[in-house]
């Protein structure tokens, strides 16, 4: 039925009220078949939407009978060409009747097209309602056909619901009964859920309080064994130390408490421990001599038990929180505690077995190398030894059982692996069905195609999103954009949005379709004043009002134009010169599923999420459930109790007046979207995927500028011209300017939104109070006291705030993209290429994660860079990335320091920040040294990847600038000669008259020939050669005053003056592309003074006769022009021959000169000789590529420049990396970082629960251990505790050697025979002993006297008064 009403709305051959009812009817059976409209009456609502089916299907098909009498018009007018000349024929100007036959009106009305005018307007009306003729006969037609399925399939569901209507309300019934039951289940969850979370992160900042607490306890009594108040920690002390910093890290990295988590990792640690003997058997074998490979492996050993130990305390722990989420049973609980408690059991034999030789089982399953047989074991020993060909026969399907075992095991862990993934992706609660399962109870039995399918339909909401996205793209208008914004809003509803929203959203999709449908009714005309076009194009003007965009485009709403015939007839129209124009835009559309198939799509979608929505229990009342988050201490059974309530059926009541009602729905909306403000929710972090977001969409805008804003200058180009329009400024500080509001508001979230207003006020305090108060001690010992009301008082308004931002970014992008073809006469409606669709992704994928950050908090518990919280390799190259990028750094904590309120200043939290980071450098370092075993070789992947890569990436940086610039770079540019100038003048210097210069000869090239460097002495793959060719006469004529030159003559005829001849080429090479570079190169002759009489004498009688005079020594024959633009003249000079010449031109005489090289090339004077035209050989360097934004000839663009401003600079920071480390390693080499790190985080931790005293002392007390070494020492522990040194019972006592191998002892000498090899006790740390008396100045001072020495092993930090006790 529902596909029956769908295409019988899209084949009507008009749209029409018809295609209008239908698409109505359609929406609402589709709505009533999910209860859209309203829950507890979904029997009569479907059969309310199937009697308004048949109904006006009835009327459809009693339409299609009346309009077939003969009474009936027909739609469409047919001309009475009878009497009409030609040109009223084609002007349309013969009279028109509607009364036409059967087969006429059908002839019409396949003749007929959708057009933008349809002519007659009562036509127009008959086509509104649908009024169709039939020819006479059997004929097919497809409206006909949908409309009588639409009758079967009606009849047929009602005579079903009146026959079986018991059983079908009696399933819908269950139906509904489960749906509550999943809603019952989906609030308990939610609520049992928060507490965990909430409860973990709590725990988490209590544990790290009481770490600093122990932490500076320690630090006091090692104050007090240094000043002698007390003696050295015992060994029991330092024991439970250990075990108790053990059990707090456990503790901070679950969320468990310590009253929760001990008994679990003591029931692992018994697992893992021997239970005959009860402590390690390697502890207990301390007397025994090992080789140190042994003793390695021991250690190896012991610490991979207690990772083990650890590890299986963490999953124990998920599987109990998994337990309480009712996600997995008690008996899948307990099967995985076996499970766990065999992996500890398997750790501690693998600990037992670590000192000793390979068992005789394993060797023995080594072949002979002699014979290739396996040799006897010691349980087999009567069994006979396999021979070779039996061996080699069973060979084969041995290894063939090998490969398939691995193929296997490889098939399966990636199952596992998919199935995992899958399974994250699967709401449990649309597939649970009964009370007494488990939420993944679903999963057991259900293959991997079955859970993806699952997937699939619990990710509806992407789907929708992602549909939206390509709703807009496809038409770039403003009803898609309201979907698209709406959508990215409803994400920070927490914890969903309401179901009102969902409903309105679909009826405003259902509206725009509806919209769209009526806008193709023929009574409604397009915007556009066709009017006004015809007048303009009857007057031959361009006609300005066609290529506007019309409003109702801008909207969302195109014209459906079918069968646009391009004929030589149609040219002239203007209707039709304005369809053409709106096609060429993509402004309408032929036909109307096209025009309507995005809609339909996010409809759709609509319709998936609303079923997935209500199958998954999630329409109930959210403010009702934030009521009962904040409401506090409940059990679970009335919370339970309490579900029941809210998710049961509304009930009708009487409707109350109009206004009352919108009254109390405004009361209701407000009360919805305050109902989470100031309410604790579970923590999600989406800070690194937001800036990765942001980064890219800037990244976007910085190489694809010009895509996106309609082919202008992009970055790359404004780059190299050095100017920058003003909307690329205002896009660059839009971006910073979000990176700076994204940092503020991701920080006042971790340090305003720790705790809830509803928590904060009035609550009651729990069981867990006291040990709060117990654990935050050291706030009351500072004086410090926490208020229970709530630090932020604007938190409605900040609520609001960032809300507003949002919603006002949404708009800008949407705003951005729609003005942008709007505004162009050219461009279609659509993204038109890559770059346009990339940031649009891009751009609302990171306002659609801040939307869900806003939906949730942001709990801290590990302060500063957030890349430093984690120790993958993914991780730590984006925080090199990071450092290196320059002013992010810088920008990130003025923004924190700024919005944050602290009791720090500035240079303070730089200094806090930069300790952090390198801690987290100094963790992944040591981490790295724990990797291989101690005092054991580099590996050579090591030495190869780090040493020899390095090595080099130094020799091409040393190497790279030569051979850029030498023949070995591939992409070297010819710099070839395009254009020549030259130009011959006379500069004339006299006392009194100072330097002169006029020109004489003007000239471009006359030919250019490239000629082949083999001919030449050049190097070919350096060099591009050319000969330029200028002709002899000039091509300006001289038009010099006669003054002027009666001037120069008496000039040159004074005693002193200098007269030189000046020849100037200018070249410009590789100027075919508008990118050529000019480059010239001049050359003077001094003129002798018979020289200088000879021209002052042509000057005099220029106006008479042709005169010619010899410069010797002035054409040089080569020019060299080098990579940096730089031209020499080369080879040897040759002489010129000027010579004057007057052109008369009727009463007006031309003057004129020529110069050529001179036959003669040392003639003191040829009055009339002849002379070649000039040639010049130019050998001009191939050059390497400029940079964007840089100049081939700037100094920067050289070997040199590039030596000094690369090279040097990079060789300066690799210098600076390891000069000087030395200096650094008391902040470097620390072998644990913990404690530090646990300061840090401390100072955040207080930072964040407003606790300023507190803050202020861990900072100080976190400079003091920087400031005093021996703190440093002790509290970062030793590195032979912490496995990376060498232990002095482990060192080789032999001669060492070249033929020594590492793990082997050789014979020592004989003097060190007796020495005592064994492990030594523990080394005490005890103060240094009282000396009664100090050493007077009558002692010698510091040369004389006897003094006792002091073991420098035994010196300690003493009193100030005392600092000189010992010399």
């Amino acid at each position: 039925l529902s596909l029956s009403l769908a295409f019988a709305a899209v084949t009507q051959p008009d749209t029409n009220l018809i295609s209008l009812g239908y698409v109505v009817l359609f929406f609402w059976h589709i709505f009533a078949l999910d209860s859209v409209q309203g829950l507890g009456r979904p029997f009569l609502a479907r059969l309310r939407v199937l009697s308004y089916i048949r109904n006006f299907n009835l009327v459809v098909c009693l339409i299609a009978v009346v309009s077939q009498c003969p009474s009936i018009p027909c739609a469409f007018a047919l001309q009475l060409t009878g009497g009409c000349s030609s040109q009223d024929i084609l002007a349309d100007g013969c009279p028109t009747t509607l009364f036409t036959s059967p087969a006429q009106c059908v002839r019409l009305q396949q003749s007929h097209r959708a057009s933008l005018d349809d002519g007659k307007q009562f036509g127009m009306l008959l086509r509104c309602f649908g009024i169709q003729k039939f020819g006479e006969g059997f004929n097919f037609n497809w409206g006909c056909f949908w409309n009588l399925m639409i009758f079967v399939a009606a009849c047929v569901q009602a005579s079903a619901c009146s026959r079986w209507s018991t059983e079908f309300q009696a399933v819908l019934d269950s139906q509904e009964e489960r749906i509550l039951l999943r809603e019952r289940l989906y609030s308990a969850h939610l609520l049992q859920w928060r507490r965990l979370e909430l409860s973990r992160i709590d725990t988490k900042h209590k544990v790290l309080l009481a770490k600093l607490r122990r932490l500076m306890a320690y630090i006091n009594q090692l104050r007090d064994i240094w000043a002698n108040k007390r003696g050295e920690l015992t060994t029991e002390e330092r024991a439970a130390r250990q075990r108790e910093h053990r059990v707090l890290d456990l503790c901070l990295a679950t969320g468990a408490s310590p009253p929760v988590l001990e008994p679990i990792h003591e029931e692992f640690s018994g697992a893992a421990s021997d239970p005959d003997r009860g402590e390690d058997t390697a502890e207990t074998r301390e007397d025994e001599e090992l080789p140190a490979e042994s003793v390695t492996a021991v250690e190896a050993a012991r610490l991979a038990l207690e990772k083990t130990v650890d590890s299986c305390t963490k999953e124990h722990l998920e599987d109990l929180e998994q337990k309480e989420l009712r996600r997995i049973t008690a008996q899948e609980v307990a099967d995985r505690r076996t499970v766990l408690l065999q992996m500890c059991q398997e750790a501690r034999q693998k600990v037992l077995h670590a000192g000793r030789t390979e068992a005789p089982e394993d060797t023995s399953l080594a072949p002979d190398p002699s014979t290739g047989l396996a040799p006897e074991t010691s349980v087999n020993s009567s069994k006979t030894v396999l021979t070779r060909s039996s061996t080699l026969r069973r060979s084969a399907s041995v290894q063939e059982l090998i490969e398939i075992s691995l193929s296997r095991r490889v098939k399966d862990r990636i199952e596992v692996t998919l199935r995992r993934g899958v399974g994250a992706l699967i709401d449990d609660f649309l597939y649970t069905s009964h009370a007494d399962d488990t939420l993944q109870s679903h999963r057991r039995h259900d293959s991997l195609l079955t859970l993806l399918y699952k997937a699939i339909w619990s990710q509806t909401l992407p789907f929708l999103i992602l549909g939206s996205w390509v709703q807009f793209a496809l038409h770039m208008s403003v009803l898609p954009a309201l979907t698209a914004i709406i959508i990215a809003t409803s994400l920070t509803a927490f914890p969903h949005a309401h179901p009102r929203f969902w409903k309105m959203l679909s009826i405003y999709n259902v509206g725009v379709v509806l919209a769209k449908v009526i806008y193709q009714l023929p009574l409604i005309s397009i915007s556009v004043d066709l009017a006004r076009i015809k007048v303009e194009q009857e007057h031959g003007l361009s006609s300005t009002s066609s290529r506007k965009v019309p409003w109702e485009a801008v909207l969302g709403l195109l014209k459906v134009v079918k069968f646009i015939h391009r004929d030589a007839s149609a040219d002239e129209d203007p209707v039709f010169l304005l369809e053409m124009q709106l096609e060429e835009r993509e402004l309408v559309r032929s036909s109307l599923l096209v025009a309507l198939l995005p809609d339909l799509l996010v409809c759709g979608l609509l319709f998936c999420h609303w079923h997935t929505l209500r199958h998954s229990g999630r329409l109930g009342n959210p403010a009702e459930l934030c009521r009962r988050l904040s409401a506090g201490d409940r059990s679970r059974s009335e919370l339970v109790g309490v579900a029941d309530q809210v998710s049961g059926p509304e009930k009708e009541a009487p409707q109350p007046m109009l206004c009352v009602r919108m009254k109390e729905a405004f009361f209701r909306v407000a009360r919805y979207s305050m109902s989470a403000v100031g309410l604790r929710k579970p923590a999600r972090d989406l800070f690194a995927p937001r800036f990765a977001l942001l980064m890219s969409c800037f990244c976007i805008i910085l190489i694809a500028w010009d895509s996106l804003s309609d082919g202008t200058q992009n970055f790359a180009e404004s780059l190299t011209s050095s100017s920058f329009s003003g909307v690329q400024v205002l896009a660059v500080m839009l971006f910073l300017a979000l990176l700076v509001e994204m940092r503020a508001e991701y920080t006042w979230y971790t340090q305003y939104r720790w705790k809830g207003e509803s928590e904060s006020r009035g609550s009651v305090e729990g069981p867990a109070a006291s040990e709060e108060r117990s654990l935050t001690s050291l706030e009351s010992e500072d004086g410090t006291r926490r208020t229970s009301s709530f630090e932020f008082s604007g938190s409605h308004g900040m609520h609001i705030l960032q809300r507003m931002l949002l919603l006002t970014q949404l708009i800008g992008v949407h705003v951005f993209y729609i003005a942008q073809w709007a505004g162009n006469s050219n461009r279609p409606a659509r993204m038109l290429n890559a770059a346009q669709i990339a940031f649009y992704i891009l751009c609302m994928a990171y306002l659609a994660l801040t939307s869900v950050q806003l939906r949730y908090d942001v709990h801290v518990t590990s302060g500063g860079l957030g890349l430093t919280h984690s120790m993958d390799l993914a991780t730590n190259l984006a925080f090199k990335a990071y450092c290196a990028v320059p002013f992010v750094e810088e920008m990130r904590v003025l923004t924190d320091w700024t919005v944050t309120r602290t009791s720090l200043d500035f240079f303070m939290w730089m200094k806090l920040e930069d300790a952090q980071q390198a801690l987290y450098r100094t963790q992944r370092d040591m981490m790295l040294r724990r990797i291989y075993p101690t005092a054991a070789p580099r590996p050579t992947h090591e030495k190869v990847l780090q040493g020899g890569l390095l090595l080099l990436a130094l020799f091409v940086l040393i190497v790279a600038p030569i051979a850029l610039f030498s023949t070995l770079n591939p992409s070297l540019q010819s710099n070839m000669v395009t254009s020549a100038t030259l130009t011959g003048s006379l500069v004339v210097e006299a006392e009194r008259e100072g330097v002169r210069t006029m020109q004489i000869y003007e000239a471009t090239q006359s030919r250019i020939l490239p000629q082949d460097a083999s001919n030449f002495d050049f190097d070919s793959s350096r060099m591009d050669l050319s000969i330029v060719q200028f002709p002899r006469r000039s091509e300006q004529f001289f038009d010099a005053s006669l003054a002027v030159q009666e001037h120069m003559a008496r000039v040159l005829r004074l005693p002193g003056t200098t007269a030189r001849f000046q020849v100037q080429y200018t070249l410009q090479l590789n100027g075919a592309d508008h990118t050529g570079q000019d480059v010239s190169t001049t050359k003077r002759v001094m003129l002798t003074e018979n020289r200088s009489l000879d021209l002052s004498e042509m000057l005099n009688h220029s106006n008479a006769e042709e005169a010619s005079i010899a410069i010797p020594d002035v054409l040089n024959p080569t020019i060299r022009v080098t990579s940096l633009m730089e031209a020499t003249q080369l080879g040897t000079a040759k002489g010129v021959k000027l010579t004057f010449q007057p052109i008369r031109t009727g009463n007006e005489l031309l003057r004129i000169w020529d110069m050529a090289v001179d036959s003669q090339a040392n003639a003191s004077d040829v009055k009339n000789g002849g002379g070649s035209v000039i040639s010049l050989l130019v050998a001009s360097e191939k050059s390497a590529p400029v940079p964007v934004g840089g100049s081939s000839t700037g100094s920067s663009w050289s070997v040199v420049g590039i030596y000094l401003g690369v090279v040097l600079t990079v060789g300066r920071f690799l210098r600076i990396i390891f000069q000087g480390a030395s200096k650094r390693v008391i902040y470097e080499e620390l072998p644990d970082t913990s404690l530090l790190q646990d300061l840090c985080n401390g100072i955040y931790i207080a930072r964040i629960q407003q606790l300023l005293p507190t803050e202020y002392k861990l900072y100080y007390q976190l400079m003091h251990l920087y400031r005093s070494p021996e703190l440093l020492l002790n509290v970062t522990g030793s590195f032979e505790d912490q496995g990376i040194d060498v232990k002095d019972e482990d060192l080789q006592m032999g001669s060492g050697g070249a033929g020594g191998t590492p793990g082997t002892l050789s014979k020592a000498p004989a003097w060190n025979e007796s020495l005592d090899t064994k492990r030594p006790a523990r080394i005490q740390f005890a103060p240094p002993a009282r000396v009664p008396t100090r050493p007077s100045p009558s002692d010698g001072g510091l040369g004389g006297g006897q003094s006792s020495i002091v073991p420098t092993g035994s010196l300690r930090r003493r009193n100030p008064t005392d600092q000189f006790e010992h010399l």
